[in-house]
């Protein structure tokens, strides 16, 4: 939408709806168009929605073998970034033990809550990745 609002300036020389092509579309960003395409439940949280967008189809119903529905998906992010703000401390990113911490609580939950109570298959090396994944996006949200 922007690259047309700059192609009809370009074209027509009309700074003043040009401007007004640039401010709808960031209105739209910042506010209309804002969590469209998310479970309601997430749509407010940012945190989750970051989460929720790596998960997606990753993680797969053990028994149909069929993509985790996005509600589904969405507590699963919002359980997952519970878990990293429960060992969020001033330093987290410099204190090996308080990470470790974290990544064993999302170790367990990856195979006691998602795989053995949820029946959601984790295939070899996921549960490493989607850790990796985690603390790279907790990292840019807490950079504490």
């Amino acid at each position: 939408m922007l690259r047309e609002a700059i192609d009809e300036y370009r074209r027509r020389r009309d700074a003043e709806k040009y401007l007004l092509s640039v401010h709808e579309i960031a209105e739209q960003v910042t506010h209309k168009a804002r969590g469209m395409g998310l479970p309601q439940l997430i749509r407010n949280n940012d945190d989750a929605a970051a989460v929720f967008g790596s998960l997606q189809g990753l993680l797969v119903d053990a028994s149909s073998e069929e993509p985790v529905e996005a509600d589904e998906l969405a507590i699963i992010a919002i359980e997952i970034f519970d878990i990293v703000r429960a060992h969020l401390i001033v330093g987290v990113w410099t204190n090996e033990v308080v990470q470790n911490k974290m990544l064993n609580a999302l170790d367990d939950y990856f195979w006691e809550e998602l795989e053995a109570k949820r029946h959601i298959a984790l295939p070899e090396g996921l549960p490493d990745e989607l850790q990796a994944g985690i603390i790279t996006i907790a990292k840019a949200r807490f950079p504490r």
